[in-house]
């Protein structure tokens, strides 16, 4: 691997009670951009530096097109990889037959791969390369005794009830369906397949214990928790490894209350976020070219200097856009909606890039006219579904005033997200068509498949 390798290896192999961020530290100027965020990442961070040696002797150079599968959904885990160069997609159908969901795309530096070798499932999702991409891999057995077995770290029964006390947090990852059928008491529930989507969600400041059915997936999820800077330890068995003394200490909490087909909100929320991020990602996409549209009719009007900050601009609107949108309606779902403009204008500093106007602009006609149609579009497509069940009124609670993701709920949260990015009134109007096109007309086409799947 070069030079640079040699002298890194050199560099950590002499490492005794100087940990590897020193190192790191000492060759700024290293153009390996891989190896830099490899060691600086929080996992390897956690390593011996015998190990990190180790690892470094032991990666395996492979190298794939564009468009050509890496991992695919269902596959057996065989290896761990680092992106050396390039970039690849990550998606997941939640069953053959559905949507491909967009789950994250990931560029030099990134890995992928552990969790089938951590939980010994099979593969929960599909890598395609989006371009030319090398990549470094890491064979199974070399990553469990290097990376997986000196980083995680289990609780038993008793430890974790101690842990509770001194305020750590229960994580249950398995499904809705799984959790409501019966959950330790306190427990919250993120499902393994989601929880990336819902890390910022998560209190950094409190350490978590991951429960799952057999302490599998819990081991992966506290791998992802982990590499993201959250404390977090593995119930040693998981739900299956409680005995009937601790069962019958009121430690679980059971319910199954089945609504219609319904089980309860959390579960509806899973299911939900599995159909309308790709539609918000779509989205999103679709906003990128009709912006591009309306900064291109004036392009001969602007300084070079000008319009390459509006595309600068541009790129930051789509991907904070899609991330204040899913959580805005992610919090509807959770109760917890609140006004919060001014926290979203810190986020996104538009100081110096203005598509935007000084002072927030008055929500025009037009874009009240495009509110009302989205709810006009939603609503009906609700009651058409809603009269299918004549005989099943339980399942009409989709659609009553208590629905977290009715029409109104969702319209308000997108008004919020667009209000902090202060728009003048004709982008305004392009980015609430693109919505009602691609998302709020299509939120009916969700509730059909939702009930259908019941």
């Amino acid at each position: 691997m070069g030079e640079t390798y040699n002298y890194l290896y050199n560099l950590a192999s002499k490492i005794k009670g100087y940990n590897c961020q020193m190192a790191i530290e000492e060759i700024e100027s290293n153009p390996d951009d891989w190896m830099i965020a490899l060691l600086r990442s929080p996992i390897f961070k956690r390593l011996p530096p015998v190990n990190v040696q180790k690892i470094l002797m032991a990666l395996e150079d492979v190298h794939f097109k564009k468009d050509e599968v890496i991992l695919t959904q269902g596959s057996e885990g065989d290896y761990y990889y680092l992106i050396k160069n390039g970039e690849c997609l990550l998606t997941r159908k939640p069953s053959p037959k559905a949507k491909e969901i967009r789950l994250a795309q990931l560029t030099t530096g990134d890995t992928f791969g552990e969790d089938a070798l951590i939980s010994g499932a099979v593969r929960s999702l599909t890598v395609t390369a989006l371009t030319d991409i090398s990549l470094l891999r890491l064979d199974r057995q070399l990553f469990l005794s290097l990376i997986k077995n000196p980083t995680l770290k289990f609780v038993n029964y008793s430890e974790m009830q101690a842990a509770i006390k001194q305020g750590s947090v229960l994580l249950d990852v398995r499904t809705p369906d799984e959790y409501v059928s019966g959950h330790l008491d306190g427990s919250i529930n993120e499902p393994f397949f989601s929880l990336r989507m819902q890390l910022k969600k998560l209190n950094r400041e409190k350490p978590y214990i991951v429960v799952c059915e057999n302490g599998k997936i819990s081991a992966a999820a506290v791998f992802v928790l982990l590499n993201n800077k959250i404390e977090a330890t593995v119930l040693k068995g998981g739900m299956a490894g409680i005995t009937p003394e601790q069962e019958n200490g009121s430690a679980i909490f059971s319910t199954r209350d089945d609504i219609g087909g319904i089980v309860s909100d959390t579960a509806f929320k899973t299911i939900f976020f599995q159909y309308f991020e790709p539609l918000v990602d779509d989205c999103c996409t679709r906003i990128d070219f009709e912006f591009g549209l309306q900064l291109g009719k004036g392009r001969e009007k602007m300084s070079k200097d000008y319009y390459m900050k509006l595309l600068e601009y541009l790129c930051s609107v789509r991907h904070d856009i899609k991330r204040d949108y899913l959580l805005k309606v992610n919090d509807i779902f959770d109760g917890s909606y609140q006004l919060t403009t001014n926290n979203q204008t810190e986020q996104i500093d538009f100081s110096k890039v203005t598509l935007t106007s000084d002072i927030a602009v008055t929500e025009s006609q037009s874009i009240a006219r495009i509110i009302r149609h989205c709810e006009h579009l939603f609503h009906n497509e609700l009651t058409r579904l809603n009269r299918q069940f004549p005989n099943q009124s339980e399942k009409q609670m989709v659609v009553g005033s208590q629905n977290p993701v009715s029409p109104e709920k969702l319209v308000h949260a997108l008004v919020e997200v667009v209000k902090s990015l202060k728009l003048n009134t004709e982008n305004q109007i392009v980015l609430y068509n693109t919505f009602q096109a691609n998302v709020f007309s299509q939120l009916g086409v969700i509730y059909r498949e939702l009930l259908n799947s019941q």
